[in-house]
């Protein structure tokens, strides 16, 4: 299954999937830091998708809105949750 973002003028945005019972804010949000491994500093490139790395540690973002909710099935995962934040501006 292929996670889609809503498209939201000047609104980013990073989606964490995975079990139910092994969701914490921690994992989540750690996983898109660990992105921070495949981004070049020396010239502002990445190697692969570090995509969620820059959402999360983007500059101009000074409003952030983050929710979590359970689901019967997502993809591959059943008990799943979802966790969502929006950065604005993204």
């Amino acid at each position: 299954m292929k996670m889609a973002h809503p498209i939201f003028k000047g609104i980013g945005e990073n989606m964490w999937v995975g079990l139910e019972n092994e969701f914490t804010t921690s994992i989540a949000i750690r996983s898109w830091f660990a992105e921070k491994d495949k981004y070049y500093f020396e010239n502002g490139t990445c190697r692969g998708d570090c995509s969620k790395y820059l959402q999360l540690v983007w500059d101009k973002s000074y409003k952030v809105g983050c929710a979590v909710t359970p689901c019967s099935r997502i993809g591959r995962f059943k008990h799943a949750a979802i966790f969502i934040c929006n950065y604005a501006p993204g």
